[in-house]
């Protein structure tokens, strides 16, 4: 019987739990065992790699006989020899000295040779379970295969439309991805790639397991989407819509949810992602506490949504405001840097939205990030509140003073980085309501402005900030 699968539950992007390693040292080296991630894979979206699991643990004189047999003439003996090899590299503590014999042994070229030349499908899968558990170790195992050529041949299997063989296939394109970006180059541009959609589009969705196994993978293959190749990945849409939208398990919902964000980032007119079934899902996964599946959804809504006429009818229909007050609070930075950023594309889209950040207390919330987060999620903050008062109404201003936002932004102009923002957004707001400041903060203001005449950034923003006030004070 064949071994169950292990990693359905491991879905994640937290770890590398199947000793994941870019490393550059040699090849051959079994000492290098390194489980440190890939530099290119940043940590809050790192792609691990998947490998079937074995539980009975694989002897090194086993795995010599076993490479002998294979180099044998025997069909049985060759079969037999392959399937202990493949339970060697299995196991997610393999031995790298089990590693170290395989590779070096040259024994894979014999393998894909004979894999290309029989007829016996039971030698094939073997074969290809091999091939993907090797590719889901570190980057210098993975490499040695991707210079024999399996890309090719992977997709020679995956064209004969055998479901038998469509998950170790598949599963070994996404290790294969997860890697770096020049193999997934090597995947994207090969000339039958459009049959991993093909695959896909067409995939039975009663069946969860290889759903699950399809999302990872075109989630790792879509990754860092090339604007090259667009007509290559938009066929993929049509299956990362259903899944969103049908998909129950939450890591194959956060598969999916990342490839559509990859997606989101081409220029092209995604029509299919406009649906509001599949708005609604987006916004509806807010509510979730798992950060890439959050980030996901909100580059979504950014890419997608607010190029929408009706986007701000959309988005008040399905929550999204009250959900993303909560997202403020968020105990990771870089989502809350990633909600600040989702909420500046708002308020400079529509006048109507900065009503609903009134009504839902955001602005209360940004004015607390301006006071206590990070420098990086406080100017996102800062920026929101200047597009904000640029845009808005005299009424929402006196809204904004009423909360204490006016008092924070002279408040805030001892740093002199946020100057160049703050003299704007000051500029804005005397222009609109002119008595909103009193005469102390008239005199904080200008100190601030001559305090800046050494700053290039700020020069510009500082004059018309004077001017500003030197007309008010001559109107008045």
């Amino acid at each position: 019987m064949e071994p169950k699968f292990g990693f359905a539950q491991n879905l994640t992007r937290s770890s590398f739990s199947f000793g994941e390693s870019n490393s550059q040292s040699s090849l051959f080296n079994p000492n290098n065992s390194s489980n440190t991630p890939s530099n290119e894979i940043s940590s809050s979206s790192s792609h691990i790699k998947l490998a079937r699991k074995h539980a009975e643990p694989i002897e090194k004189p086993s795995i010599l006989e076993a490479i002998d047999k294979i180099n044998s003439d025997d069909a049985m003996l060759q079969r037999e020899g392959l399937k202990v090899l493949k339970k060697g590299v299995s196991r997610e503590d393999s031995s790298p000295l089990i590693i170290y014999e395989i590779i070096s042994s040259d024994i894979c070229e014999r393998i894909l040779d004979l894999a290309q030349t029989k007829t016996d499908n039971k030698f094939l899968l073997e074969a290809l379970w091999l091939f993907s558990n090797i590719l889901s170790k570190s980057s210098r195992e993975a490499s040695y295969l991707v210079q024999l050529d399996v890309i090719p041949f992977l997709f020679s299997i995956l064209c004969k439309n055998n479901n038998d063989f469509s998950e170790p296939v598949m599963m070994a394109f996404g290790n294969i991805a997860a890697d770096n970006s020049e193999w997934r180059e090597l995947v994207i541009n090969d000339d039958n790639f459009s049959c991993i959609a093909d695959l896909c589009n067409n995939a039975d969705f009663s069946n969860e397991s290889f759903i699950n196994i399809y999302a990872w993978s075109v989630s790792n293959i879509l990754r860092e989407c090339s604007e090259q190749n667009p007509e290559k990945l938009i066929p993929f849409s049509p299956f990362l819509y259903r899944v969103v939208v049908e998909a129950q398990a939450k890591d194959t919902l956060t598969e999916a949810t990342l490839g559509c964000s990859y997606l989101s980032e081409l220029e092209e007119n995604l029509e299919i992602f406009k649906k509001e079934l599949f708005i609604e899902k987006i916004i509806r996964q807010l509510s979730s506490r798992k950060g890439l599946l959050l980030t996901a959804s909100l580059k979504i809504i950014r890419n997608i949504v607010f190029e929408m006429d009706n986007s701000f009818e959309i988005l008040s229909k399905y929550g999204f405001f009250e959900k993303i007050e909560g997202l403020l609070d968020h105990k990771s930075r870089n989502l809350r840097w990633e909600v600040c950023w989702t909420l500046l594309n708002l308020v400079a889209e529509s006048t109507a939205a900065i009503d609903k950040l009134l009504e839902n207390k955001i602005f209360e919330k940004l004015l607390t990030i301006i006071k206590t987060d990070s420098r990086d999620v406080q100017t996102q903050a800062l920026e929101i509140i200047k597009i904000s008062v640029t845009v808005c109404e005299e009424n929402q201003i006196i809204k904004l003073a009423e909360i204490g936002i006016i008092k924070e932004l002279i408040s805030s102009l001892k740093c002199k980085k946020w100057r160049p923002i703050i003299f704007e957004a000051l500029s804005a707001v005397i222009e609109k309501v002119p008595y909103i400041i009193n005469d102390e903060e008239n005199d904080i203001i200008i100190q601030s402005i001559d305090d800046s005449t050494g700053d290039s950034d700020a020069i510009e923003p500082a004059t018309s900030l004077r001017e500003v006030l030197q007309n008010n004070r001559n109107s008045s």
